[in-house]
């Protein structure tokens, strides 16, 4: 369902609506900055694709992404499987 891969310095995030527009409202993205936290919330979109603006933190770090759709105020489906990505420090 999604896809990251560095941009520069930024992190895009892949993501489409798999054919299913119609019946889905949103798509919430997570991410884990493997800073201890977890997974916490990135986004909120509508529009496939997604720009991560944080900036890289200064040493190199795997980042990893989820998402799952929205119908309303209530999550549909199943989560992803978490992608990663190195980013550079």
């Amino acid at each position: 369902m999604i896809d990251a891969v560095i941009s520069g310095n930024h992190v895009n995030v892949k993501w489409g609506w798999g054919g299913n527009r119609a019946f889905l409202d949103i798509c919430e993205l997570q991410v884990d900055r493997n800073d201890g936290k977890g997974f916490v919330l990135l986004a909120y979109d509508t529009t496939p694709g997604y720009t991560d603006t944080q900036p890289f933190p200064a040493t190199s770090a795997i980042l990893a992404y989820r998402a799952i759709y929205r119908v309303g105020d209530s999550q549909t489906g199943q989560w992803n499987l978490p992608v990663s990505v190195t980013v550079p420090g």
